[in-house]
């Protein structure tokens, strides 16, 4: 007689990073190292004091990581484009504040944390194709996103996917995208139907 006992399988579901704080507190303070409490017209106490008061507020959420988004990323909205692609090192082909929003993408105010994912999970797929299936819990990544993931992740980040900024357009009307070349990290754009095979449209969760 068998008296094996069946265990069911568990099921992965992604647990808050158990150092998420710490994680978003060297976020705020390589904002600071850059000069953005200067950008932002407040002093660096201030600074570290509103930022660090926003990630202990944050509330992670289990059914943005259970889809993709596992990426904890403290934003200022308020320092430009130009600003944070000079502290990165990114050469624009085109002022990244000369980029406008893709119809229904909303930016918020302030500083906000959020969840992302950088392109990966649809790395080699056109924005257009990303976009048409992307999760109704999430919006396309913005120039002003991208430039500041890459703020914290590096080369690092780009060498695994470059990134697809679908939630903006260019001057041009294409789709912005950060790639990396022997030059460095560069800011240039493409047409949306397009599948470039080493792009992933970078995306947020929703508010």
């Amino acid at each position: 007689m068998d008296t094996r006992i069946a265990i069911p399988a568990l099921e992965f579901r992604p647990a808050e990073p158990l150092n998420l704080l710490e994680v978003l507190e060297a976020q705020v303070r390589s904002l600071i190292a850059i000069g953005s409490p200067n950008e932002a017209g407040v002093t660096e106490a201030k600074y570290l004091d509103d930022a660090m008061n926003i990630a202990r507020q944050y509330v992670w959420r289990l059914e943005l990581a259970e889809i993709g988004f596992v990426d904890a990323v403290l934003v200022d909205y308020r320092l430009p484009g130009q600003f944070l692609a000079e502290a990165g090192g990114v050469y624009c082909v085109y002022p990244p504040d000369d980029c406008t929003l893709f119809n229904a993408i909303a930016l918020p105010d302030g500083i906000v944390v959020a969840q992302f994912q950088w392109g990966t999970r649809n790395k080699g797929m056109s924005p257009a194709w990303s976009m048409e299936h992307f999760s109704p819990l999430e919006q396309g990544g913005t120039v002003k996103e991208g430039l500041t993931g890459f703020l914290y992740g590096g080369n690092d980040l780009l060498r695994l996917c470059y990134m697809d900024l679908p939630g903006s357009v260019s001057p041009g009307g294409f789709v912005p995208y950060l790639d990396l070349s022997d030059g460095g990290p560069y800011l240039d754009d493409g047409r949306a139907d397009y599948a470039y095979p080493f792009c992933g449209s970078v995306s947020r969760g929703r508010s």
